[in-house]
């Protein structure tokens, strides 16, 4: 993934637009979101790009941060897209990366991974009746 980055930055990319497919409420204290970016995912061949998951969540699942893989990122606020495209940010900075991050509402996504399989499989279903 951080060589894809490092490809995606030089090919003029200044600005990830990413989104989740979750149904979420803004100010949920105990949330997980996976965070989908297309041309990361289509690269990559990844189902989603992230997973932001707050620490109540997060112990509620009896994970440690710790043993997370570093794709994951916990924060420890409500829920709000904000919340999401910072933590996102942040961990991109954290890795020398200047991009911007722009959430983008689920039906303006292209779509890949798990929500490119899923769009497919429902297109298929409503051709074959």
């Amino acid at each position: 993934m951080i060589k894809t980055l490092d490809k995606l930055w030089k090919e003029g990319m200044e600005t990830l637009e990413i989104y989740y497919p979750e149904e979420m409420c803004e100010g949920e204290d105990a949330w997980s979101v996976d965070v989908y970016q297309d041309e990361i995912n289509d690269r990559c061949k990844l189902n989603w790009t992230w997973t932001v998951i707050n620490k109540k969540q997060l112990g509620m699942e009896g994970e440690k941060e710790e043993d997370l893989p570093e794709w994951n990122i916990v924060v420890d606020e409500p829920f709000s897209d904000s919340i999401v495209c910072g933590a996102v940010k942040k961990w991109l900075r954290s890795r020398g990366f200047q991009f911007q991050v722009k959430m983008i509402p689920l039906d303006q996504a292209k779509g890949s991974g798990i929500v490119k399989k899923l769009r497919q499989r429902e297109e298929s279903e409503e051709m074959t009746g």
